[in-house]
């Protein structure tokens, strides 16, 4: 058996964008409290302006810039009207040339006042009296009403996924609701007569289930609500109950294992027997992670993943995760850093290459250098050694020593 219809990383980029084109989840809306890592499911604007009113940046007096410019040469004397409390309106109160007051952080302006004088650049002379010495020019250490967010302003665009700094921010608006995707559920299923669970002791032949604990925790850090369905062993008739099952209450499946080419592979056969079945790709050029399935039954998607824990990761971030995002209008972009290789690193031209390095810091060349910790797919000590993936794309044949390139830290994705 060969692979069928085996794609490159653009052409499933293609598949992904008729998907996005056709598919929108459905939508709920909940406390801003409860959003945080959620996926907005439209655009919001801020209604008002931030912070609303010219406010201090510093400790120090409220005056008219013009009353100071000659500070530079000679001190300047004003007289002091008297303290703002921060939290008071001080919208009613205004100075004329010669006057000041005095305000804290934070506290609002009064009218005809354009700026603020530090604390640092002032001495008191008298009860009513202090002294500049120091000038300031307009709007210093002033905020302008609207410096923070505009009335209009874009706050949040759908497909965002929640940050706690928008939630910070959507709080300071008043805006107590916020419209989310719904999360997508996601089945993951584990097969193979190798496979044991976690808590059992294995011998020769037996591997404890990695891929499904990886996988679940994954999907529940990209936004989903993952279910982990169990172990099932290479038989034909079990894997296709199980996954009939999973399809009935999940949005995706994973399946792990049972996706390359050799007789035991058993995932590809077994899609195919269900009703409206279509399979969009068999294989795909990266490596690790070649032996990928993708297919759709009705509405609902499948993964077929390779049973290696590097390649059933790699293929996570290279198909899984991008599917995810498209589903949620997300078109974020994975956060790769510049870093260069400390030594020659081989590839094969054609596909596309994660290799697992360490990394370094050259405080001399500010730079972060990166060596290969070279490894099979299926060493999971090997994730120990290393911090990240160093991207060699399909149309180059390694990179050599000095050459720099796409790193992914562990730490950013993981």
């Amino acid at each position: 058996m060969e692979y069928v219809n085996l794609i490159t990383k653009d052409q499933y980029n293609k598949i992904l964008q008729e998907i996005a084109s056709s598919f929108e989840p459905p939508k709920e809306t909940l406390p801003i409290d409860k959003s945080f890592e959620r996926y907005s499911a439209g655009n919001i604007t801020s209604s008002e302006s931030l912070p609303g009113y010219r406010r201090s940046q510093v400790d120090g007096y409220a005056v008219i810039s013009s009353d100071t410019f000659s500070a530079s040469s000679a001190p300047v004397y004003l007289e002091c009207l008297g303290t703002l409390p921060v939290d008071e309106d001080a919208s009613l109160k205004s100075i004329t040339y010669g006057k000041c007051y005095r305000i804290s952080t934070g506290g609002m302006l009064p009218a005809n006042a354009d700026s603020v004088v530090m604390i640092e650049h002032t001495n008191p002379v008298s009860e009513n009296t202090i002294e500049i010495v120091k000038p300031v020019s307009p709007m210093e250490n002033v905020i302008r009403e609207d410096e923070d967010i505009k009335i209009g302003e874009l706050i949040l665009s759908k497909g965002d996924r929640i940050t706690s700094y928008h939630i910070g921010v959507l709080s300071s608006l008043g805006i107590t609701e916020v419209e989310l995707f719904k999360k997508l559920d996601v089945s993951i299923i584990s097969t193979g007569d190798e496979i044991a669970d976690i808590k059992d002791a294995v011998g020769p032949g037996k591997v404890r289930d990695v891929n499904s604990h990886t996988l679940l925790s994954l999907c529940k850090k990209y936004g989903t609500n993952p279910t982990a369905l169990g172990i099932v062993k290479d038989n034909a008739e079990k894997i296709y109950e199980k996954l009939r099952m999973a399809l009935e209450k999940s949005d995706l499946v994973l399946i792990s294992g049972g996706s390359s080419v050799g007789t035991r592979d058993l995932t590809l056969n077994i899609i195919a027997r269900f009703k409206n079945s279509n399979i969009l790709f068999h294989g795909i050029a990266i490596k690790p992670g070649k032996p990928t399935i993708m297919a759709k039954i009705n509405e609902k998607f499948i993964f077929g993943l390779p049973g290696q824990v590097t390649s059933s990761i790699v293929s996570f971030f290279l198909t899984v995760l991008p599917l995810i995002k498209k589903l949620y209008k997300n078109n974020s972009s994975l956060p790769f850093i510049n870093a260069t290789a400390g030594a020659n690193i081989k590839s094969t031209l054609g596909r596309e290459e994660w290799v697992k390095c360490r990394k370094e810091f050259d405080k001399d060349k500010m730079e972060s250098i990166v060596y290969p910790v070279y490894s099979k797919s299926g060493v999971l000590g090997s994730f120990l050694k290393s911090d990240g993936f160093l991207i060699i794309p399909s149309n180059r044949e390694g990179i050599k020593k000095g050459e720099s390139g796409n790193f992914l830290p562990y730490d950013l994705i993981l």
